[in-house]
């Protein structure tokens, strides 16, 4: 990429340039207009720069405490256990070895309608950062009139293949697409 762009002349950087916010803007007006947007696994660890990208998705990767090869417990938000992404789980853990993000601002739970945390009874909470020991994992929120639905799962190959991630990554995609009406509750 970085090649390429020395290899540009000032015109075509400037035509690159407009591109891309256009490229952003229409992403944006897309959302907030009321349609749909799901980030799976490392869609908070990209667009550093783009503040309203980590507006809209909710915050950004700060890291990997629990790296791919660790044990995890992770429980459905106390409260959510009807809601229409978490249902199927019937209030139990997902527990098995996943990479688990940390995040950091625009990252707020109280501005998230949380889904999935970190099980801080069932996993090694020694490995974590965030002095306020907050780890979600799924979350739902709107963004202008949009609905956004994102996971920290998906760097192991087998959470591709776990039915009950798999119904739950599908879930949200239903509500984000307005298959399913759910009222977004923010924080706590």
């Amino acid at each position: 990429h970085k090649g390429a762009m020395k290899k540009m002349t000032d015109a075509e950087k400037i035509e690159g340039q407009v591109r891309e916010e256009r490229l952003k803007k229409s992403l944006m007006d897309h959302i907030k207009s009321g349609k749909g947007f799901v980030g799976i696994h490392a869609a908070t660890d990209t667009f550093y720069k783009w503040k309203e990208y980590g507006d809209m998705i909710g915050g950004y990767f700060n890291g990997h405490p629990w790296n791919a090869g660790t044990k995890v417990s992770i429980k459905v938000e106390d409260g959510q256990e009807e809601h229409a992404c978490c249902a199927h789980l019937d209030g139990a853990n997902l527990n098995f070895k996943e990479e688990i993000y940390q995040f950091k601002a625009p990252y707020d739970p109280k501005k998230l309608h949380i889904l999935l945390r970190l099980d801080p009874e069932q996993t090694d909470m020694s490995r974590g950062k965030r002095s306020d020991k907050d780890y979600g994992v799924s979350w739902i929120k709107n963004h202008g009139k949009g609905r956004v639905f994102y996971s920290s799962l998906g760097h192991n190959h087998h959470i591709y293949m776990n039915a009950k991630v798999l119904e739950h990554w599908l879930r949200g995609i239903q509500w984000i697409l307005g298959d399913t009406e759910v009222e977004v509750k923010i924080g706590k």
